[in-house]
């Protein structure tokens, strides 16, 4: 592209126009009455007389180099302007870079007195708009990072990001300084809270404090989260505490935690997390105590959800996948679990003793599945537990038991629409009196409610509350094993007279809307059953009329 030629030589004129013959160009250094040189060619080796004097077409050359106070003055000394500042202008093209001019300046990006910062522009400082918030990538130092006196070290990531603080992601560096100045840097000891960004696998080697309304997030639970070292130093890799006040918004989301099968180290620890906290699409792997475990529940924590998540225990074993300790004194705190799988890690059941164990508190549980855990759930202490469509596991994922009850348990338990799936067993009920082992078989709807004085109930509907086959011809007591072939919720039945027994239940049941049936292998008999009490059902044959005794007598309670 074609330009105008520049000026060659510098010309001044008098007021009419005239030129200005002998006019005089007095040159100095900024500021100072310093006589400072020019030149006579752009070389800059010979230099002008200063003033330098106007020729007889009122012109002169002139070259400067930096910046200079000048001062014109007509052939009698007497001042026409001046003094002005001027400047080298900027050189152009190579010349630019080779010269340290302007452009060569503006592309500096390690000077701290160069580059951005001859616009004007601070990094450190938090711009709203404007061209600093344009240099700064739009990820300028936020108001958080300048209170808590945090420098970022990449301002190319967005605030919260661990690489904007010195971290590395690639699971091997310790990352644990970038993950706490993020936090810190967040500001998130307020009320609004943030998020840190987990882009890929930080490596720690201690235990990372999640504060009140902090969310960890990463790209999804296969590309981003934590994972322990071995030089790692605690007992969970992540503690969500708040001193001992409550947790609001703080979560783990779309991540991984890695314990990397390290003695003695769980996944995360809970001493306050309730509404909007908890894990949503987590992956939790190769921990060797608990995956989750919830405790004191500071605030008065009502309610904790985790969803879509995956909890596996290490090969080597582990205790517990979610471990509920007693955060209420009436059962007050209810955890959710939704579509999730916890499983252990090794060959056989034995390498994950339980899967969720409630000691205390309520829980809500669907569509949580169990793999190669000896108990899927555990319940004990007070509480009401309502599980809907969780399954177990056979074949090589074998599940032992898909549901237990302790024997000091007082809670309530509703199941609906539970399988086995393969687990062995149904239900394991170990209180004194209870229901025992459900083996075999699945039941759609079974209702357990809590221990409210001498009549606790059993509801199962369209389920037996009890049952029992057994030889009505010997002497009694008949129990199951002696006199009687099969039995459920039933310890014994007595005989009271010729064709008459009296059953005594295991658990109590509701006597308003049960009803008792009997029948006999006899010919011409008649059979009745009476619920005479909440664990006491007589049961009559009369056979052509008279009391008889039958060798198989069956009975059930609706």
């Amino acid at each position: 592209m074609a330009v105008l030629l520049p000026e060659g030589k510098q010309s001044f004129t008098t007021a009419t126009g005239a030129p200005g013959v002998g006019y005089k160009l007095y040159t100095y250094s900024p500021g100072t009455s310093t006589p400072k040189a020019t030149y006579t060619t752009s070389v800059g080796n010979i230099a002008n007389t200063n003033p330098v004097i106007a020729d007889a077409r009122g012109e002169m050359s002139v070259y400067w180099v930096g910046s200079y106070d000048v001062i014109l003055k007509d052939a009698s000394d007497v001042t026409v302007w001046g003094p002005e500042r001027v400047d080298e202008p900027e050189a152009a093209g190579a010349a630019a870079a080779s010269t340290g001019t302007l452009r060569a300046d503006l592309a500096d990006e390690a000077s701290a007195s160069l580059g951005a910062s001859l616009l004007g522009y601070n990094p450190v400082r938090a711009y709203g708009d404007g061209l600093g918030q344009f240099l700064n990538l739009i990820y300028a130092r936020t108001a958080g990072e300048i209170a808590a006196s945090v420098t970022p070290t990449a301002y190319s990531y967005l605030p919260g990001d661990v690489r904007r603080y010195g971290g590395v992601a690639d699971g091997a560096t310790n990352d644990a300084t970038a993950v706490t100045a993020a936090i810190t840097a967040m500001g998130l000891t307020g009320t609004a809270g943030g998020e840190i960004y987990l882009p890929a696998m930080s490596a720690i080697q201690s235990t990372i404090t999640q504060p009140n309304r902090v969310r960890f997030r990463s790209p999804n639970v296969r590309k981003g989260g934590l994972k322990a070292v071995s030089a790692f130093s605690g007992t969970y890799m992540v503690n969500a505490v708040n001193g001992t006040i409550s947790m609001f918004d703080a979560g783990l989301q779309d991540m991984n935690l890695d314990c990397n099968s390290l003695a003695g180290l769980g996944g995360v620890l809970s001493d306050a997390w309730q509404e909007n906290s908890g894990m949503h699409r987590v992956l939790i792997n190769k921990f060797r105590t608990y995956g989750v475990r919830f405790q004191n529940g500071f605030g008065g924590a009502s309610s904790c959800v985790i969803a879509e998540s995956e909890i596996f225990g290490d090969p080597l074993g582990a205790t517990a996948g979610i471990y509920l300790d007693q955060i209420s004194l009436t059962g007050g705190f209810k955890l959710t679990v939704r579509d999730s799988t916890v499983a252990g890690g090794g060959a056989l059941p034995s390498s994950l003793p339980r899967g969720i164990h409630i000691v205390n508190d309520s829980s809500a549980m669907t569509n949580v599945h169990f793999e190669v855990c000896q108990t899927g759930i555990y319940l004990d202490g007070v509480g009401n537990h309502t599980l809907i469509c969780c399954d177990g596991a056979g074949g090589t994922s074998l599940v032992d038991t898909l549901v237990e009850i302790a024997s000091t348990f007082t809670g309530s338990l509703t199941m609906i629409g539970c399988q086995r799936n393969g687990a062995t067993n149904f239900l394991v009920d170990n209180r004194s009196g209870g229901l025992g082992t459900i083996s075999g078989r699945d039941i759609a709807h079974l209702h357990i409610p809590s221990v409210s004085g001498a009549n606790d109930g059993i509801r199962a509907p369209n389920t037996a509350k009890a049952l029992a086959v057994f030889n009505g011809t010997g002497a009694g007591p008949y129990t199951l094993g002696s006199g009687m072939s099969r039995s459920f919720n039933v310890s014994s039945i007595a005989k009271t007279g010729t064709g008459r027994w009296r059953v005594t239940l295991s658990r109590a049941m509701d006597t308003a809307d049960s009803i008792g049936f009997a029948s006999s292998n006899a010919d011409n008999a008649t059979e009745k059953a009476a619920i005479v009490g909440t664990t006491t059902v007589d049961i009559g044959i009369n056979i052509s009329g008279a009391a008889a005794d039958a060798n198989e007598i069956k009975f059930v309670v609706f």
